[in-house]
């Protein structure tokens, strides 16, 4: 916190030597008489007339009182698939059979041959102790205190993944990872890295569209402080403001969520549509005429006390755990599956923390218009100078662009990746190498790239070469599935499950999160009003045509679509490989319907 006097309030007009920032030449700043002759941003603590350091001030030359703006603090919920990697699913075998006393308890009771979708109560069991090896595999390198922990997730449904061969699939447990309340001042970034190092020497991961990334924020200063009125009304007033600007630096899939709603379907709905023809005015003084009853009629309204559904947490900005925790929690990003995306994903959260506590809602409020993302970069990008070395290294503005590039151009339609894309380019963040070149696509109204579905190979079975280069087909089955409704799974009858034709979760020709023909997690999308039932497949199809039009990361069918035969490089049984294409250091000039590459970094090698 400055130690600076904010503003001159005994009336003396000509001694106030302590006001930050300003550089109008006066030392003794006599008109500076609590700021009021501040035009553009009346009652900011600080003149920030001249502040040369403001990012935004052309348009909104309010950074109310940014540099009062305590250190927050914060905490991240992973939510992650994961399953031993073969190498240590083999020693444990051998430890079973050989000496099965010498193994840890977890260990001696982690059912190797166990199903994920096994009956409830032996798969509760299964779950204690797939949690249990997590949080004593971070133990042996932070410490028994380490503070994180492993919950099952009952939303990360890991028995309709559709991974590989449905052997393989059955391997995998979801989980949430949660760190403990972190400071942005501390070395937060080095303890991330070697949680996810040491974790992925014993498993490997998969995120999909069912996995989300959490952070929850609290104020700060110190670890008990908690959010004031003012910045609860802050904080309120930036969620709906860069709503549309935040919607298009997130996938697709995220832009739109059942988890993570627009805080407009549960306060504000009217008032948010109307911005166009109303401006911000009539959003932002709802909000005041909330905050001026009481703290706790605005909570609940917030947390969608005022619908005839109720309460929800499962709005882009959350604030059911204010009082619980005393946080509130930022909700709209994807799952991640590396120490670089957490870190992004956590600074994310962070900066739109600050530009909230930090930005001039009473000038914006004068506006008819929604800002953009290429605003909102330029306001995160101010907000990130104001945090400390800690909370650099991770080029935060260029993957920003590179969100904006991939997801959401605008004027142009919403885009995603794969699951096998986004899963291939964790996987090369995790070794530290930089990803390959990937093309995006509109999920509802464009076909899937057949490369788009080529599986990374530490998902398939460990069957190499003289080579090294990993045999197994690389299947293009990927997802999540209902499982079977009727006949089982490949079937073809109506209600046939997974790979089917019905329309049902797991069905084919129709719609939903299956496996099959048409659409859904796993399934390819086709969207029947405007795209036309063609098909396109990569080389070495099976003799069914496989329908790939805009599936949500997944093949058209459980066996029939195959990858491309493009070299790959392997990492071993337990790695698995990455493609060997690389990046330019900088995005390159794309049309708005294409994508920029993502960002060649390397892991960085220095903290703070």
């Amino acid at each position: 916190m400055s130690a600076r006097t904010p503003r001159n309030t005994s009336g003396n007009t000509t001694g106030n030597t302590g006001t930050a920032r300003n550089t109008s030449g006066r030392t003794g700043n006599a008109t500076n008489t609590g700021n009021a002759a501040n035009p553009g941003n009346a009652g900011n603590a600080r003149n920030n007339t001249a502040n040369t350091a403001n990012t935004r001030t052309g348009s909104n030359a309010a950074t109310a009182g940014a540099a009062n703006t305590p250190l927050p603090h914060f905490m991240a919920e992973i939510e992650v698939y994961i399953k031993l990697k073969p190498s240590v699913e083999a020693a444990l075998r051998e430890k079973k059979r050989s000496n099965p006393a010498s193994l840890p308890l977890h260990w001696q009771r982690w059912d190797l041959d166990l199903r994920n979708d096994a009956e409830g109560t032996v798969k509760a069991s299964q779950r204690r102790w797939v949690n249990e090896a997590v949080a004593k595999t971070i133990a042996g390198v932070l410490g028994d205190d380490h503070g994180w922990r492993c919950d099952s997730d009952i939303s990360l449904r890991d028995d309709w993944l559709q991974i590989g061969p449905d052997a393989e699939a059955r391997k995998w447990w979801g989980i949430e990872l949660t760190t403990p309340l972190m400071s942005v001042s501390e070395q937060w970034q080095r303890e991330i890295n070697t949680v996810w190092d040491v974790l992925g020497k014993t498993f490997d991961f998969w995120i999909d569209k069912l996995c989300g990334f959490h952070v929850h924020i609290r104020p700060g200063p110190t670890r008990q402080s908690r959010y004031t009125l003012d910045q609860i009304v802050r904080t309120t007033k930036g969620t709906y403001f860069w709503e549309h600007a935040l919607s298009r630096l997130v996938p697709q899939s995220r832009s739109w969520n059942e988890y993570a709603l627009p805080n407009g379907t549960a306060f504000g709905g009217p008032e948010d549509m109307s911005v166009s023809n109303q401006g911000w005015m009539p959003l932002f003084s709802k909000i005041d005429r909330l905050a001026a009853v009481s703290e706790s009629k605005l909570v609940d309204a917030l947390k969608g006390g005022e619908t005839s559904r109720g309460w929800t947490a499962k709005l882009s900005t959350n604030f059911c755990p204010l009082y619980e925790k005393g946080t509130i929690e930022f909700r709209r990003q994807a799952g991640v599956a590396s120490a670089m995306s957490t870190v992004r994903g956590i600074l994310l959260a962070v900066t739109l923390h600050l530009s909230a506590l930090r930005y001039n809602f009473d000038r914006a409020s004068t506006r008819r218009d929604r800002p953009d993302s290429d605003e909102l970069i330029k306001e995160l990008a101010g907000c990130i100078k104001k945090l400390p070395e800690t909370c650099h290294g991770t080029r935060f503005v260029y993957w920003l662009k590179w969100c904006h590039d991939s997801y959401g151009p605008e004027g142009g339609a919403r885009r995603d990746y794969t699951d096998a894309q986004v899963n291939i380019r964790e996987e090369a963040f995790r070794k530290g190498v930089e990803p390959p070149h990937q093309v995006t696509y509109d999920r509802f109204a464009e076909a899937c790239p057949p490369e788009a579905l080529v599986l990374p190979a530490y998902v398939l079975p460990a069957s190499t070469g003289s080579t090294g280069t990993n045999t197994a087909p690389p299947q293009a089955r990927q997802g999540t599935a209902q499982p079977p409704m009727a006949q089982g799974r490949g079937g073809a009858a109506a209600a046939s499950g997974r790979g089917g034709a019905s329309s049902v979760r797991g069905g084919g020709a129709s719609s939903g999160r299956g496996g099959g023909a048409v659409s859904g997690r796993g399934g390819a999308f086709l969207n029947p009003s405007t795209s036309p039932r063609t098909s396109s497949t990569p080389s070495r199809t099976s003799a069914t045509t496989a329908q790939t039009q805009g599936g949500r990361g997944g093949a058209s069918t459980r066996g029939s679509l195959r990858s491309p035969t493009s070299p790959r490089t392997s990492g071993g049984g337990d790695g698995g490989g990455a493609t060997t294409m690389r990046l330019p250091e900088r995005p390159a000039t794309v049309p708005n319907n294409t994508t920029t590459p993502a960002a060649g970094q390397r892991r960085r090698q220095q903290q703070g």
